[in-house]
Order: C-alpha cells, then structure tokens, then sequence
C-alpha cells in the first residue's frame, strides 16, 4: 500500500480491491464520482460495478459509443436498455413510454418489455421492432394480446413458426389467424376467401380490442380491487367505442355481474371482521373479569362502546343471538365480580385506616421524644416506647423508617453531648497545663520570652479557665502563681541592663552611618548597592539605642542609603533604555518574513553584556525598582523567547518542507512508469513548480531527496522522448479517421459522427508530445476537419431547434385547442374533434425538450378532462335509464297483477317466482279499491280508471336501456292486451301505445 492511499478517498487506492468494495457500498446519487470511476479506474471490475449504480442516460450512452473495453461498453449499454425498460414499465404517459421505446434495438429487451408491460400499445410497438422470429414465438405464447399478436402472425412466414403459434399462442384469435395463415402457406389454391372476421388483424376487425375487454371483465376474478379495476377497464371502454357501440349491451351487463358480485364479496368480508371483532371483545372481557385492574370499569365502558359499534345485528339472525347472549352474560359477570371486589377493598380498607392511625400516634410521640434533653427522664420514656412499637409490628416501610429515624436522632443528640461534655474538660485541662508552661517559660528566659503584656494576659486567661475541672485547677494554681512571680522579679533586673546596652550599640550605628555618608559622596554606582545593602542588614543587627538619640541617627543613615539607591536607579534606567532600543526590532517583527532581517545571535550577544552591566550595580529595594526590575526580566525573556520560537518555526517549516517534498518525490516516483503521456508530463511539471515553491529543507535530507526526485523526473521524460515518434504514427492515424468520418456526413449522422470525432480527440489528448518538427503539421491536418464537422454540426442542430420550434407553436395551438373543447357538451362532435387532434399531435415532430413535456401534460390533462365528463355523463344517463326501467317494470307489473285479479282464467301462471310474489302483493292491495263484490260493471269501471293511469304514467317516464326497450314494451303491451281481447266490446280501455305511434 502506497503512503498516499492514507490520504486518499477509498474509491482512490491502489488496491482495486478495496475500490471495488468502496464502489459497492456507494449510493446512486454520487453520480459525478461514479462518473469519474467508470472513465478513469483502471480495473474493468471497477468501472463494471460503478456503471451498475449509474443513472445518467446521456452520459450512458456517450459511454456506450466510444471505444476501450468492450466488456465495460457492453455493460454500459446493458444499464441504459435496463433504466428505459424500467422507464417503460412504470410510465403513466403512453406517449413518453413511446418516446423511450424508439430508441431501443435490442430483440432481448424488446422482447421482455413485450412480454411484462399491462399496455397493448407498447406491446405493440415493441413487436413492431422485433424481427427475430423466435422472440415473436416466445412473445405470443406469454399472453401478448390480439393486437400484438395478430402482429406477430403478420410478421412470421415460416411454416414452422406459424404453426407454433397456432399451437402455443395465448389468444384463441391469434391461434386461429396463424392457422390461417399456415394454410395459405401451405395450400396456395385455397388463398384464404373467408368472412370469418375474427381472424384478420386488430386493424381490420375494430370490434376484436372492444370483444377483449369485454371478456377480461365477464372472467374478472373479485378481490380488494375489483372497483378501481373495473374503472380503468370503463376508460379503457370509452377509448375504442364510441356512440351504439354493437357489444355495449355486453360491456354494460358484465360490468354490472362485477358490481354485483364484489358488493356480494364486500357483505361477506365486512360480516367476517363483525364476528372477529365480536370474539376479540368477548376474550378481553373475560381476561379483564379474571385480572380484574384498577381501570377495570373504563376499559369496560371501552369494550362496550366497541360492541356497539360492531354492529351484529348484520349477522344472520340466530349468530346475532348467539353473540348477543354471550357478550350479555360475561357483562353480568364482570359486574359481579366488581361488587365482590369492592367489598374486599372496603373491608381491607378500614383495617388499613386503624393501623395506620395507631402507628401514626408512636411515630408523633417518637418525634416529640427525639428533640427532649432531659436524658435520664428521655431514656425511661424509649423503654416504653419501643416496647409499644414492637408489638404492633409494623410492615409500612415508611412508618418504619419514621419511627427509626426520631430514635436514632435522639441516640445522636445524646451522645453527641457527652462527647463534648468530655472534649471541653479535656481542652480546658490542655488549656490550664499549656498555660502553666508558657508562664514556666517565660520565667526561665525572660530576654527573649513574652513581653510582660502577654504575660498579664495569661493570668487573665487563667482566672477565666477551668470551670468544668475545679479540682484540677486548684491543684495546679500554685504552680502558676509561682511563675508569675519569678517573671516579674526578672523583668525589672533586665530593664536596667537594658540601658547600658543602648549606649554601646549607638557607637556602632555611629560607625555604620558613616560608611554610608562615605559611599554616597563617592559618586560610584557598581557595587554600591551591594555595600548599602550590607550596611542596612549590620544596622538591623545591632539593637536600639539611647531614646534620645534614636531620630537624628537614623535620618543620617537612611539619608545617606537613598542618595545611593538613587543614583544606581538612574543608572539602571539608562541600561534599561539601551535594553528597550535593541528589542524594538524583534517586537516589531510578527511573522516570520520580517523575523528573517533580525541578527538574533549579535543582539543576543549585546543584551547578554547589558544585563552584565545591570548585575553589577546590584539589588535595590524591592519598593524603589519593583517595575523597573520585572519591566528589564520580561523584556529580556520576551526576546529571548521570541528567538526560540523563531528558530523553533523555522525547524518546524523546514520538518513540514521535508514531508511535502517527500510526497513530491513519492507521487513522482510513482508516476515516473506512466504511459499516459499528456496527463503525466503535466503532473511532473506541475510536482517540479510545487518543489520550487516549498522552502528549504533540513541539511541532512536536502540533497539525497533533490537526487530522488530529479532522478524519476529524468526517467520519465527520457521514455517520453523516446514515445515521440510512436506517438507521431497513432496522430497520424487518427488524423485519417477523422478525415474518413468527416468526408461525407449526413445529417442523420452528425450525432453519432460528433461523438465518435469527440472519442478521438479524447484519444488525441491521452496521446503522448510527437517530435517538435512534425508537431504543428500534424496538429494543423487533425484539428481543421474536426472545426469544420462542429462547425457544420451546430448549422444543423440550429436548423433542428428552429423546426422543432416551430413544431412547438404547432402543439401550443393544439394545446389552446384541446383546453378550449374540454369544456364542451357536444359528446359526439368535440370526441371526434378530439381524437383528430391527437392524431395530428402524433403527426407532429418533437418540439423544444425543456418545454415538450410541460405541454404533453396540459395537451393530455385536457383531452383527459374531457372524456372523464362524457364518462360521468353517460354513466349518469344510464343510471337515469336504469331508473326507469324499473319504474316500467313496476308497471307491468301491475298491469299484470290486475289483470290476475279480474281475470284469473284468461292470465297465465307466471314462470317466475319472484314476478308471483309481486304480484299477489299488489293484487292484495287493488282487491280492496279495485273489486267490488257482486258488481262487475264497477269493478271494470275502476280497473279501466286503473289502467289509463298506469298508461298516462307509462308515458310520463323517459327512455330505457336499449337493449331492454323492446322487452319492456312487449310485455307493458301483452298485459294491456289481456284487457282488450276480454272487454274490447266495452270500448273503456284502449290499446296502448308506443312513444310516436299516437295518443290515448
């Protein structure tokens, strides 16, 4: 592994290994990565796997185009046939599948978008493409449609083929129009004069798509999606036929069977979920009866709000019983079962109150106890206490915890206070025995003990001890008044000792201050302050003189210590001005460019001599040179400092150099066996500027590093050199491909030629420098045909968008159009207007790319806006028709069963149990205004009252369903005619007729 893999993204490393596995677990939105891995890894597996995740088309395809490996190529063009075949399947818009299916050639992928896409347009179009014969036969095995495969047949003509399909094919029609075919084939003399329509191509025989459909709904299996199923089939409806349409009874009568029948499978479901929704409800009944929790009444409420929104009266009768007992009966069990809970609680409850009410009466007598410090009378009262609490043993935790927590508070209390009963006598006995000893030593040595002050103090301290310990305290009394006493015998024999010392030491201060006053005239710095300083700690030295005398002494000799001290004040000011004007520079100097100018060593030198200087003249009071000194300290480290981080930066750059310039000569050793001569000669000239501009480096590794890198530069320009007339010979030979491919373009070709031309100029740059003689010559002779073909390319592709600009202003009319119409009420016309301007859209080359789909949408959405209406309009008319031909219906039926009731000889016996029903129903209801008992003539005057109504509302209602109208009429007309043959003489009822045919 080299050193720059650590620095490098992992689809980047050497090993092409861990690139493969990088590739693998990139997503598809890292196009532009997976773009450069394709072109540039050299791995085939690589650029295979990271062509798998792209899904750029365009970039798919320039890829396809051009030349390398033939491997990787074919996988690109297997990614891009794989993305338009998934375009394809999942496409909404039939015109954009189209758009994507022209640009496929490929029979296999042809083959499996024919075979897995639900539209028979595609299919179609599909097989239109394909001519290997057997692609078609597989196709027509697998349920390709009549469309397509009438299609299909038309493009077979080998017997062996056609009878495969006429055998295997999915469609009945398509087996029997390759039958067909295969008999011409086979039997010339026949040539086929059949009327047999079904066979002949879906173009020839309109009502074969309309028959298809109208099979796939009447073989419609029902399930969740029957309804929305049912809906695309209407549209699919509405689309191939138009106005009384011959199969429309067909369509309308199976697409009512499916409505039927999916709400026959909706009962069924919705009634399994009521009874598994019952038995859950009646399980958690049971479990809460049984558990029995706190919250056990409002998951009740819960289950019962549930069982009423169950609804199970929708059951049959006696499952409705059923469950309705049991959910009754777990209500009366749980109800039950709470009351004897209840009465459980409320027992436990009181036990519970008396308990702890005894309990909370210790606990407040133990913690009035805690806080009582009459300790003996206390300790009785614990006794008690405790034994009361032991017999009531207790189990609350927190009581417990009570109880205990005031005992031991007291325990504490008391024994806190013994304690310091006991540490107070003992510090007042250490107290009275540390007293003694002090009086005891200040008697023994009274020149350097207590001052007498102190002295009075103790014996005040020792009248005030002691309290706690009297007999102590007698006992050692007169051990302390004997000390006393011998101290103050003591200080009076050394006061007057102390005079005749006082007069000596002022000879001494006398000698010192005039040392002082000698080195003040003198005028010297160096040193002085070393002698002052020595004279003041010898006048420290020496004890206090005469009272008298004490002032004047003292004013001489400090005196004469500050006109010293000042003078080598002054003098150290001057020094630490010279010290200022020589690190003015390096403060000055923040970056390291300005630190360069800077002689660190000769200013070292310098300030080094200025602070011998300052040394020499010595210490001076802290008060008098406090700043001075620590402004001179801080000054002097601050340069020093700033020398060390000079030199400090200047190693760490030249480190930092060693490290880059390490690098350098890694990358160009690594490149210096490159044959990609353009991109590697740029590198290395790019690695030789980068060495120039890195600074300098440690003197050890400059050389050895120098000789490493100019040695892999040399190589590599050595075999560049000796390319060059290789290379002269591949640019001539892409000089003549171009000059091949541009001799004669047509306009067809220019894109395939501009992307083979941009192929080989992507071939020219990887290409290696030729001999300096030939290099414009060559140059000159490859890139002038490549300008003309752009040159005449982009005339052609200005031409292309103003055509399909035009094109464009052509949709945009037909769009206004289409928008304009969907609004209309004009079924027939604006249908047909309609479809003609869609045929003319077809008609239509594309139009500008960034705008052709915006008016697809609009053009579509408004022919879609259109036919949904004429769909709802005609789906309302026939549910109006529906309407009335009940109403008729009704009315034959009362025709009938009044004809039954005055004429029950001459009305036959209808075959139809539920049509009986109904009629002895309404029969029921005119025997009580229609018959009158013992006069015919009424009756017959009021059943012919009876039948002009019947007859006035007949004519009231509107039309019926066409293929009904005549069976509705013939039987509203064969019950009227029961009246006419048996009381036509009576002239009251008259025969009844059709809309048109005249009046009543």
């Amino acid at each position: 592994m080299a050193l720059t893999d650590f620095m490098k993204p992992r689809w980047k490393h050497s090993n092409p290994e861990i690139r493969l596995k990088a590739v693998q677990e990139m997503k598809e939105d890292e196009n532009e990565v997976l773009q450069e891995i394709a072109i540039t890894d050299g791995d085939p597996d690589v650029r295979m796997e990271a062509i798998g995740k792209i899904r750029d088309e365009h970039f798919l395809q320039d890829f396809a185009a051009s030349k390398g490996d033939s491997a990787v190529i074919r996988a690109a063009a297997a990614r891009l046939h794989h993305i338009w075949k998934e375009k394809i399947l999942s496409a909404q818009d039939t015109e954009q599948a189209k758009a994507v299916l022209a640009q496929i050639g490929e029979p296999d992928i042809l083959s499996a978008i024919a075979n897995e896409t639900e539209d028979p347009d595609i299919r179609f179009l599909a097989v239109e493409k394909i001519s290997d014969p057997e692609h078609l036969c597989r196709i027509a095995e697998n349920n390709c449609g009549l469309k397509a495969g009438l299609a299909i047949v038309e493009k077979l003509d080998s017997p062996a083929d056609l009878r495969f399909v006429s055998e295997k094919a999915s469609n009945k029609k398509v087996k029997k129009h390759a039958r067909c075919k295969l008999d011409r084939l086979e039997n010339p003399q026949k040539n086929g004069n059949t009327s047999d329509t079904s066979a002949l191509p879906a173009q020839e025989n309109p009502d074969g798509e309309a028959a298809e459909i109208c099979i796939r709904l009447e073989n419609m299996p029902i399930s969740e999606n029957s309804l929305n199923l049912l809906a695309e089939i209407r549209e699919q409806w509405q689309q191939v036929s138009g106005e009384n349409h011959p199969l429309e009874t067909r369509f309308q009568t199976a697409a009512a069977g499916v409505e039927k029948r999916y709400a026959a499978y909706e009962h069924a479901a919705h009634q399994q979920k009521i009874r598994i929704e019952a038995r859950n409800i009646c399980s958690e009944m049971e479990k809460l009866k049984t558990a029995m929790p706190e919250d056990a009444p409002g998951q009740m409420e819960k289950l019962r709000l549930r069982w009423q929104a169950c609804d199970v009266s929708l059951l049959p009768a006696q499952e409705t019983r059923k469950q309705t007992e049991d959910f009754e009966k777990l209500t009366a069990a749980f109800f039950l079962a709470c009351e004897k809970k209840a009465e459980r609680d409320r027992a436990a409850e009181k036990h519970r109150r008396e308990e702890e009410e005894k309990i909370e009466f210790l606990c407040e007598q133990a913690e009035a106890l805690s806080s009582d410090t009459q300790w003996a009378s206390a300790e009785e009262k614990w006794k008690d206490l405790n034994a009361q609490w032991e017999k009531e043993n207790v189990s609350d935790t927190a009581a417990a915890a009570r109880f205990r927590k005031a005992r031991e508070h007291w325990q504490q209390e008391r024994e806190i206070f013994t304690e310091k009963q006991k540490k107070e006598a003992a510090a007042q006995e250490k107290h009275l025995r540390e007293l003694c000893e002090k009086a005891e030593t200040a008697c023994s040595a009274p020149e350097s003990g207590i001052p007498e002050p102190d002295m009075r103090s103790l014996q005040q301290e020792w009248r005030e001890s002691g309290e706690l310990i009297p007999e102590l305290k007698n006992e050692l009394n007169p051990r302390f008044q004997k000390a006393c006493d011998s101290f103050f015998s003591r200080q009076r024999e050394l006061r007057e000792n102390m005079k005749w010392e006082r007069w000596a030491n002022l000879n001494q201060k006398e000698e010192i201050c005039l040392l002082a006053e000698s080195a003040a005239r003198s005028g010297e710095s160096e040193g002085m302050a070393e002698i002052i300083r020595e004279a003041q700690k010898k006048w420290k030295s020496i004890g206090p003189v005469p009272k008298e005398n004490s002032g004047e002494i003292w004013k001489r000799f400090h005196a004469a210590c500050d006109e010293v001290y000042h003078r080598c004040l002054a003098q150290k000011k001057e020094i630490y001005a010279r010290l200022l004007a020589l690190t003015e520079p390096a403060e000055a100097a923040d970056a390291d460019d300005s630190a360069k100018d800077i002689h660190w060593t000769d200013t070292a030198e310098k300030i080094k001599e200025i602070q011998t200087c300052w040394n020499a003249i010595g210490s001076l009071p802290l008060g008098l040179e406090k700043d001075l000194r620590r402004d001179f300290q801080e000054e002097c480290n601050a340069f020093f400092e700033k020398r060390r981080a000079f030199y400090r930066r200047q190693d760490e750059k030249r480190q930092e150099n060693l490290k880059r310039k390490t690098a350098i000569c890694e990358k160009a050793e690594a490149l210096s066996g490159s044959r990609d001569w353009n991109r590697t000669a740029a590198e290395l000239r790019k690695l030789q500027r980068e060495w120039k501009e890195t600074g300098p480096v440690p003197r050890s590794e400059g050389d050895m590093l120098w000789a490493g890198f100019r040695a892999a530069c040399d190589r590599f320009f050595e075999r560049l050199k000796a390319e060059e007339p290789e290379n002269l010979k591949k640019k001539e030979a892409l000089c003549l491909q171009v000059e091949e491919l541009t001799r004669a373009v047509q306009d067809e070709d220019m894109e395939e030629t501009g992307r083979e031309l941009i192929g080989l100029q992507k071939e020219w740059k990887e290409i290696g420098p030729v001999p300096a003689a030939s290099a414009n010559a060559v140059w000159e002779r490859f890139h002038v045909p490549c300008d003309a073909f752009f040159s005449r390319r982009k005339a052609y592709f200005r031409q292309r968008d103003e055509e399909r600009s035009a094109n464009q202003a052509r949709k945009e009319e037909l769009t206004r159009r289409a928008e304009a119409l969907a609004g209309s009420t004009l079924w027939k016309e604006t249908a047909d207007e309609l479809k003609t301007l869609q045929q003319e859209w077809k008609n239509i080359g594309p139009a500008v790319r960034k705008t052709e789909q915006e008016l697809w949408t609009r053009f579509r959405g408004a022919c879609d806006a259109f036919f949904q209406r004429r769909k709802d309009f005609f789906a309302e008319k026939d549910r109006s028709r529906l309407e009335n031909l009940k109403k008729k219906e009704w009315l034959c039926c009362c025709l009938e069963a009044l004809a039954r009731l005055l004429m029950p000889e001459n009305t036959p016996d209808s075959q139809n149990p539920v049509a009986t029903a109904e009629h002895l129903h309404i029969a029921l209801d005119y025997k009580e205004t229609i018959l009158v008992p013992g006069n015919p003539k009424e009756s017959w005057d009021r059943a012919r009252q009876k039948v002009m109504e019947i007859q006035k509302e007949w004519k009231s209602i509107g039309p019926v369903p066409q293929e009904k109208d005549e069976e509705i009429w013939k039987r509203f007309r064969s019950a009227a005619d029961i009246f006419f043959t048996s009381r036509s003489e009576s002239g009251t009822i008259r025969k009844p007729a059709r809309e048109g045919e005249g009046k009543e």
